[in-house]
């Protein structure tokens, strides 16, 4: 059990999650996401933009668990989901304890699969990190939460029905994304599923409320015309004559008029004193009894990496360029066109492989010395790479 709940502590794209947990004293039942392996050989056909996203996923993963001496990652097993905006990497977990050291060596051997890969080491897989983080367009769809850093996690810790005492609770959590949203309903409906809650949920696709709720309690409903007086009737006659604890509504999207006047005659002037209402980011006037302000750090976008002013993150996308020259735009410094160091040229030419000018690339790469020092050699083999695949090819 001390590693199952280790496991549902932490909330991230990145690994599969558990759907469902139910034990007593013989036993545990737990019900994984399914995760549809895919084939490290598979890696050399994917193409560089791809490459390079999955390489930053795999090595903050990997940072991220040593730091927090995590050991039920497998990174021998994963899941790799593309769709037209992103691809994403998803590992599998395991109730046994995996060897966290050996994660930098599967990390080597996996993406050695891919040519632009071919001559990563353990001496240089670092710098190679921090220089592909320069391009890294910040993925909304990635994230690494801790559980146990959650406002709204006090709900699992207590009688949640019993917030308020004979009386029904009302409780509104303002969240900053949808991702949120899902995390807090999955995350009380795995530890409550098992007490005799029933579950609500009501969001966007659940179009009519009384219906939806006639419909799940009712094995005769005939999609006749019900006013929520006659539904309050139904949910009153239903709760109040099975064993369920509680019922519990999670309300993810705006209400129309009917639908707040129903559930505020619910709350305060029912039979029902079970009933516990859970709102994201929706206003039902004066009905709330708890409020919770739910603004978790996302783990995967270290504040000491992602958020320095040379990532392409979200907020910087918005900032204006401003042009130190007609041919080189510069984002956050000047810099001198005409200095050939290798320092300086790097600088020129990573700004004309963001802004895809490859005929000003080309150019830049040409006036690199033959000798280059050891600490450039991986930065500047990476840019002529990327350089011969999109533009020669």
């Amino acid at each position: 059990m001390e590693k199952i709940t280790e496991i549902q502590n932490y909330k991230s794209s990145l690994f599969q999650y558990i759907s469902l947990q139910s034990f007593n004293e013989l036993k545990i039942g737990i019900l994984y996401e399914p995760v549809k392996l895919f084939e490290p050989e598979n890696f050399a056909n994917l193409d560089i933009e791809d490459i390079e996203s999955l390489f930053v996923q795999f090595y903050t993963v990997n940072d991220f668990l040593n730091t927090n001496r995590i050991s039920f990652i497998n990174f021998n097993k994963f899941e790799i989901f593309k769709n037209e905006s992103y691809i994403s990497v998803k590992f599998e977990i395991q109730l046994s304890d995996f060897d966290s050291n050996s994660a930098i060596n599967i990390l080597v051997d996996l993406f050695r699969n891919h040519k632009y890969f071919c001559d990563l080491s353990f001496s240089n897989i670092h710098d190679k990190y921090l220089n592909l983080l320069q391009g890294f367009k910040k993925i909304d769809e990635l994230y690494i939460y801790k559980y146990n850093e959650f406002s709204s996690n006090f709900l699992n810790l207590y009688n949640i029905e019993n917030i308020k005492k004979s009386s029904n609770t009302a409780i509104k959590i303002v969240t900053e994304n949808n991702v949120l949203n899902k995390i807090i309903k999955s995350s009380l409906y795995s530890n409550l599923y098992s007490n005799n809650f029933f579950f609500y949920n009501i969001e966007e696709g659940t179009d009519n409320l009384l219906e939806y709720i006639v419909r799940n309690n009712q094995n005769d409903f005939n999609n006749k015309k019900y006013d929520f007086i006659e539904v309050i009737g139904v949910l009153e006659d239903y709760i109040l004559k099975s064993s369920i604890r509680s019922v519990i509504f999670f309300v993810d999207r705006i209400l129309d008029i009917e639908e707040e006047s129903f559930f505020k005659y619910l709350l305060t002037m029912t039979k029902i004193k079970n009933i516990v209402l859970v709102s994201f980011n929706i206003d039902i006037g004066g009905v709330f009894d708890v409020e919770l302000n739910e603004f978790p750090e996302n783990y995967f976008y270290d504040k000491t990496l992602f958020e320095s002013e040379n990532i392409n993150s979200s907020d910087n996308l918005k900032k204006p360029i401003k042009k130190n020259s007609d041919d080189i735009p510069c984002i956050d410094e000047i810099i001198d066109i005409n200095n050939n160091s290798v320092t300086n040229l790097l600088k020129i030419a990573e700004i004309y492989r963001k802004n895809k000018d490859y005929n000003n690339l080309f150019k830049t790469l040409e006036r690199f010395p033959k000798n280059i020092p050891d600490e450039n050699k991986s930065h500047y083999y990476y840019l002529n790479y990327y350089y011969k695949d999109r533009f020669i090819s």
